[in-house]
């Protein structure tokens, strides 16, 4: 970065009261020094942080993620508990308590592999106008429209009722990892664990999967950025 100061002296105003200080020429050209000692001062810094980067990079080699299935990662916590990411295209921050800086870091899933997981949604769509009750217009037949000059074809919104599952292969590849003795954890979306909730007393595969799967106990639940806990974990 270039500063012209004489360009920056000749159009700077000579201003007096209200507080403001007025400067000579010579006093205004060595504050404007000091002001780019100092900006070259924060530039540097930032250089030198660059360049510790580069070297840790340049030392450490590529940071290679171990995956299971070829599609989740996975670590082992400091306490030897071994827990991988679940289809989640994001990552996790695991630590102890909100007092630890260093903590562990779960990779994200890419996102071929979580749009690979969705959940299979369907969808039942009810019709809702203003000022009526749901069981008003429901079964409601033509003359009750007219008599109250409803659009039954265009309605004010949709009330919708989700109905989510597992997928097939999702579930698959979940049994095959709760299967594995070495894993402890199977960090899970909420709506993935909420399925199982409900299925883990009825079917046999579903509850091998249970034991095994987790959600993640936010730390701060207001603020993700504050990571989860790496000792506790939602049934």
């Amino acid at each position: 970065m270039i500063v012209n100061i004489e360009y920056f002296v000749n159009i700077a105003p000579y201003v007096g009261g209200n507080g403001l200080i007025i400067c000579s020429k010579d006093s205004l050209i060595i504050l404007m020094t000091l002001f780019m000692i100092q900006g070259w001062i924060s530039l540097w810094k930032i250089i030198l942080k660059i360049v510790d980067v580069v070297n840790v990079v340049m030392m450490g080699g590529i940071i290679m993620v171990d995956l299971l299935l070829s599609q989740f990662p996975v670590i082992t916590l400091n306490s030897g508990v071994r827990i991988c990411n679940f289809s989640s295209f994001h990552s996790y921050w695991l630590r102890t308590d909100e007092h630890d800086e260093v903590g562990a870091t779960l990779p994200a899933c890419t996102k071929e592999v979580a749009d690979n997981h969705k959940l299979v949604t369907e969808e039942v769509l009810t019709p809702r106008w203003s000022k009526f009750k749901v069981e008003q217009t429901k079964d409601a037949d033509k003359p009750f429209f007219e008599m109250y000059k409803l659009d039954r074809h265009d309605p004010d919104w949709l009330d919708v009722e989700l109905s989510l599952s597992i997928d097939l292969h999702t579930m698959q590849d979940l049994y095959v990892l709760a299967k594995m003795k070495k894993l402890d954890i199977i960090l899970v979306p909420y709506p993935i664990q909420s399925i199982l909730n409900e299925r883990w007393r009825i079917d046999s595969k579903s509850y091998v999967i249970w034991c095994k799967s987790r959600t993640c106990r936010k730390i701060d639940p207001r603020d993700i950025s504050q990571g989860v806990f790496s000792d506790r974990f939602c049934v």
